[in-house]
C-alpha cells in the first residue's frame, strides 16, 4: 500500500472559501469548496482518501474524489459531521492509472471546520516484473537488464510501495520509474518541498535513487527522511558517480557537472549514511564499485564510456533494545521485571488487559545515583485499529514515588507504541535511590496484543 500524507497548508492543496493558517486550511464565512487537491498521478488499486480535522465539527459536507479538475467524479458522498469525528473518508476503486487525482470538500455557510492533512492510500495489485528494456533513467539503463536477469529487482525492488527519487534526469525523453509500481518523485512533485517527501512514516518497501544524492546540499536531511519512510526490512538503493572514475579530479567544482555538491568514494558514501541514520539501525547488503566498460587508459581531461558509479544497498533493521556498552547505558530486560501477564519466555511480558488492577508491569528497583536520565520503554505491538482503545501510562518512580510519567492515548499513542521505543526523561536527586519503571492500563479490556520487552536507562547529565 502506498500512503501519501500532504499537509493541507502545502502548495499542493487549494481552497476556494477558506484560508491557510499554520499548515492547515480553516473555513471562512461563506460556503463552497474548502479543499481541493493534490492532483496526483495514481496507480490502479483500492483507494481510501481522508481529510484530517483539527477539531470536531458539525454540519453537512460533501466529499468528492475526482479527476479532470472535478469534471470526472469517481466517488461522492454527503456526510453529517458528528462532534467526535476527527476525519472524513471516501473510498473507490481505481481501475487503471489516473492523472490529476484530487479530493474535494464542499461545506455549507457558517461551519467551524479546519482541515489539517490530506491522506491518500492506494492498495495496489501484486506488481509484475519489469521488461529488461524498460526506458528507465540514463545511468540506471546501463545495468537495468542485468538487474532484472540477476534477481536484483526481485530481491530489492519487488514490493508494492517503491519510490524513485530524482528519476527524470536531464534529457528530454520518455523516462519511467525504475519498476512499474514505483512512484517517481522530482522537485515539483505535489506536496514535496524538496526536504520532506509527502508519504507516511515507515510505509515504503524500497527507495531507489540514481545519480541524485550528489546534487542535494542537505544530504543528511535527505537520508534521514528516507530512513523515516522505509519500513523495517526495507531497502535504500543509492547510486552515485565515483570520484576516481567520473570526476577524475580532487577538488570541486566538478568539470563534468557543475551542480555536483560533493565527490564520492565508497568510504565517503558510507560515512554519510552512518552519520545520518541511527546507530545500529541498518546493515549494508551490497556495495559495488561498478566500472563495467570503463576505459582506464583515458586521461582526466577525457570522459570514459561505460559505468563509473558506486552502488550501495542498505537495509533498515529494527534497532535492538540494547545499546553499545560505554558505562552510560544499561538495559533491563523483561526477566528483571514483575508483571500481571503471562511470560511465554524470558524476554517478554504479555500485557494482560483482563487482569485486575491498572499496573501491568513494574520493576526492576534499580539503584541509580543522583543525575538526569532517560528511560526508553520497549514494546512489541500488534494493536487493532488506528487509535489506542485504552489509555496507557508509562511512569518512573523513585523509592515508590512517581517522578515522571507519559500518557499514551488516541492516534498518537498508537503510533508511539508501534514505534517500539518510548522515551521518558526523569531525574534522581537522592543518594542510593531505588528506581522502578511501570506500565498502567486504564481499562479491563482491549483488542490487539502488547508485549513489554524491557527498559533501557541512558545517563544524560549529573
Amino acid at each position: 500500500m502506498i500512503k501519501w500524507r500532504i499537509a493541507a497548508g502545502s502548495d499542493a492543496i487549494f481552497t476556494s472559501c477558506g484560508e491557510k493558517q499554520d499548515g492547515a486550511v480553516k473555513f471562512g464565512a461563506s460556503g463552497g469548496c474548502l479543499v481541493h487537491g493534490p492532483y496526483l498521478d495514481l496507480p490502479a488499486g483500492q483507494l481510501t482518501a481522508r481529510l484530517m480535522l483539527a477539531r470536531p465539527a458539525t454540519g453537512r459536507v460533501r466529499l468528492d474524489f475526482a479527476l479532470d479538475h472535478g469534471l470526472t467524479v469517481l466517488a461522492s458522498r454527503e456526510v453529517d459531521c458528528a462532534p467526535d469525528d476527527d476525519h472524513l473518508e471516501i473510498t473507490c476503486e481505481l481501475p487503471g492509472h489516473v492523472q490529476g487525482a484530487e479530493v474535494r470538500l464542499f461545506v455549507e455557510d457558517g461551519m467551524d471546520l479546519t482541515v489539517t492533512e490530506v491522506q491518500i492510500d492506494v492498495d495496489t495489485p501484486q506488481p509484475q516484473p519489469p521488461a529488461p528494456d524498460r526506458p528507465v533513467g540514463e545511468e540506471s539503463r546501463k545495468t537495468f537488464a542485468e538487474k532484472v536477469n540477476s534477481g536484483f529487482i526481485d530481491t530489492y525492488l519487488s514490493g508494492k510501495s517503491i519510490l524513485e527519487v530524482g528519476f527524470r534526469g536531464y534529457r528530454d525523453e520518455i523516462v519511467l520509474p525504475i519498476v512499474p509500481q514505483a512512484i517517481g518523485v522530482d522537485i515539483g512533485y505535489p506536496g514535496y518541498d524538496g526536504k520532506v517527501l509527502p508519504f507516511a512514516d515507515e510505509s515504503v518497501d524500497a527507495i531507489y535513487t540514481s545519480h541524485c544524492l550528489e546534487h542535494i546540499s542537505d544530504y543528511q536531511g535527505a537520508l534521514r527522511d528516507w530512513y523515516r519512510l522505509l519500513k523495517v526490512g526495507g531497502y535504500l538503493i543509492i547510486a552515485v558517480p565515483h570520484q576516481y572514475m567520473f570526476e577524475k579530479q580532487r577538488n570541486l567544482p566538478s568539470l563534468s557537472n557543475h551542480d555536483h555538491k560533493r565527490y564520492y568514494t565508497s568510504e565517503s558514501l558510507l560515512r554519510e549514511i552512518s552519520g545520518s541514520w541511527p546507530e545500529n539501525s541498518y546493515r549494508i547488503r551490497q556495495l559495488v564499485e561498478n566500472d563495467a566498460g570503463f576505459d582506464y587508459s583515458l586521461p582526466p581531461e577525457e570522459a570514459s564510456p561505460g559505468c563509473y558509479e558506486i552502488e550501495i544497498v542498505v537495509q533498515k533493521m529494527k534497532v535492538p533494545m540494547w545499546r553499545l556498552a560505554d558505562g552510560s547505558v544499561r538495559t533491563y530486560g523483561a526477566a528483571e521485571f514483575y508483571g500481571a501477564g503471562p511470560r511465554t519466555n524470558l524476554w517478554s511480558i504479555d500485557l494482560d488487559f483482563a487482569s485486575e488492577g491498572p499496573c501491568k508491569v513494574w520493576g526492576p528497583y534499580a539503584r541509580l545515583v543522583p543525575a538526569e536520565y532517560e528511560a526508553i520503554f520497549h514494546f512489541e505491538s500488534e494493536l487493532g485499529g488506528e487509535v489506542l482503545p485504552r489509555d496507557i501510562t508509562l511512569d518512573v518512580a523513585v523509592d515508590r514515588v512517581r517522578v515522571a510519567a507519559l500518557a499514551l492515548s488516541g492516534h498518537d499513542g498508537a503510533e508511539q507504541l508501534r514505534s517500539g521505543a518510548i522515551r521518558v526523561p526523569f531525574q534522581v536527586v537522592e543518594d542510593v535511590s531505588h528506581v522502578e519503571f511501570r506500565t498502567f492500563v486504564d481499562a479491563s479490556q482491549s483488542n490487539g496484543r502488547l508485549s513489554f520487552k524491557g527498559v533501557t536507562v541512558q545517563f544524560q547529565r549529573a
